[in-house]
């Protein structure tokens, strides 16, 4: 496969080509005439052809780069393309195996023949074939009859972590497949598997737990839950924000910021200062500026150091104005570069209070509004013990957290 058009909801975008190891695009007239800012910086609504190389979004502009999953989501994909009888995919073969199943509002033409038909999904077959597949990277034999729920829906999100997307009964009772189209007064949602056969699935636990530290320290995060097999199985459901929550089959465009910046997430390179720069002038709203802001506080202190380009995220309405997506992928997490991913004006290790103060001073955020984070997040990090033992994290894991979060809280005393 060489082209591929492009969709926004039902106007079309444009085509990509793909020619001798390179992507090019071009917009539809069309759209030209009546254009929404899909990709502002990296790919400007002009006419004319763009041309694209870059081995981090596979060649593709970076606004389609981010229709595709990451890597357990791209297993997935892969997987069924291959039981199609396509074992070394294109990047335009993928896009349009996701064809309207993509998270957010883009879609791609020619689409693969793939059923959205809404299917009961069993949780418990559902990460036993997610667990299949990930052992599968390192040489175990992978049992071809996979279950069709992750097949179908766990080949579109993002992140690492094994995962579906799903569509909710209003009790919560009954899960069905749900990529497209959600079954009238349903609820869209995204449910992060457990793959350890363990009834305490430490990170299942420890990421509702952040959410809700983080919803109590005054971020804006989506609603979330954790959900119950019938083994007894715990697993993470996150309310999707991809989708209007009054009418949830109208599509939200969505683009991270690494997306947004032209960024490679996987190289630390990437400063608080630039992200919050963007957001000003992607936002022109002080509101989102603020919650930027203090979402990189919260990383920071509360040791959520997975904090890479494409955990953060914008989306843009029918009128084309953007806003920040809810926060999301908060979990306690450490890496090899002895700090967060990103860094706050070049620094990653040794922040102080200063680092902080003046940073908020360059984007415009006073002392006051500074304090009223720090004294939010302060009161929410005392509640730890209660988020952790509502979470069913035991009193180990517990104290850890709590150390390490008083350790970054003690670091910010001194100027």
């Amino acid at each position: 496969m060489k082209r591929a058009r492009v969709y926004y909801e039902k106007r079309l975008v444009g085509e990509l080509l793909a020619q001798d190891g390179i992507h090019y695009f071009s917009y539809d007239a069309d759209w030209l005439k009546d254009p929404l800012p899909l990709s502002p910086y990296q790919l400007p609504a002009n006419p004319g052809v763009t041309s694209h190389n870059e081995g981090h979004f596979l060649t593709l502009p970076s606004l389609c780069h981010d229709s595709l999953p990451d890597r357990f989501g791209m297993m997935v994909l892969k997987k069924n393309l291959s039981e199609k009888g396509v074992h070394d995919p294109s990047p335009l073969q993928m896009l349009t195996c996701l064809g309207d199943r993509t998270m957010g509002a883009l879609r791609y033409e020619p689409a693969e023949d793939a059923s959205d038909t809404p299917d009961s999904v069993d949780l418990v077959n559902a990460a036993r074939s997610a667990r299949q597949l990930m052992q599968h990277e390192h040489g175990p034999e992978l049992d071809p009859e996979l279950d069709p729920a992750l097949l179908q829906a766990g080949g579109t999100a993002g992140g690492m972590m094994p995962k579906i997307l799903a569509s909710l009964s209003p009790d919560g009772e009954s899960i069905v497949t749900g990529t497209n189209q959600i079954p009238a007064g349903w609820e869209p949602w995204l449910i992060k598997l457990n793959t350890q056969e363990k009834k305490e699935a430490t990170l299942i636990e420890l990421e509702h737990a952040y959410f809700s530290m983080a919803r109590q320290a005054g971020l804006r995060v989506p609603e979330t839950r954790l959900i119950h097999d019938k083994n007894g199985l715990v697993h993470f459901a996150i309310k999707r924000f991809d989708r209007e929550a009054n009418d949830p089959n109208q599509r939200i465009h969505i683009q991270t910021y690494a997306a947004l910046a032209g960024l490679n997430y996987q190289e630390p390179t990437s400063d608080y200062e630039d992200l919050l720069r963007l957001t000003k002038h992607l936002t022109r709203n002080h509101e989102d500026l603020c919650e930027q802001f203090r979402r990189m506080l919260f990383n920071v202190l509360a040791y959520n150091r997975d904090d890479h380009a494409k955990n953060s995220s914008f989306r843009m309405n029918e009128k084309g104005e953007w806003s920040l997506t809810p926060a999301y992928d908060l979990l306690y997490t450490d890496n090899d570069l002895g700090g967060n991913w990103m860094t706050i004006q070049g620094k990653r290790n040794n922040l102080k209070l200063d680092d902080f103060l003046q940073l908020a001073d360059l984007i415009g955020i006073n002392p006051r509004q500074f304090n009223e984070m720090r004294q939010q997040m302060e009161d929410a990090f005392r509640q730890w013990p209660s988020f952790a033992k509502a979470s069913g994290i035991g009193p180990g894991l517990t104290k850890v957290v709590e150390s390490s979060i008083q350790s970054m809280a003690e670091a910010l005393k001194g100027k």
